[in-house]
């Protein structure tokens, strides 16, 4: 595990796995943040490329994943995502314009809002 972010009861990881205590689930999984347990109700699995999370960065109701990935949760994101945390939804409304092959390790807000 890289990262960990914790949004009420709710902890989502990310990093280099192909399963957590026995569950399968590939470099992002969100767990119980009070037991540790895995959410099995939610499912939103790296693809393509090394499949590896390695960044999770919180701003307000949105979580941004960085990493090496093609695909989340089934949908098309080159290496950069972000999921909507209330509902735990990735936000398909928002396609950010990275390079096929990126590796993204880290990521930084800027104060205009304009972009990440």
């Amino acid at each position: 595990i890289y990262a960990m972010v914790r949004y009420n009861d709710k902890l989502y990881v990310t990093g280099n796995f192909a399963n957590l205590n026995g569950i399968p689930r590939t470099g992002l999984a969100r767990l119980d943040a009070r037991t540790g347990a895995v959410d099995t109700s939610w499912i939103a699995n790296l693809q393509g490329l090394s499949q590896v999370g390695y960044v999770l960065k919180q701003d307000g109701d949105y979580l941004y994943i960085g990493g090496n990935f093609l695909q989340i949760a089934g949908s098309t994101f080159n290496s950069l995502a972000r999921i909507f945390l209330p509902t735990g939804m990735v936000d398909s409304t928002w396609v950010p314009n990275t390079a096929g092959n990126a590796n993204i390790r880290d990521l930084a807000f800027g104060n205009t809002n304009t972009g990440i």
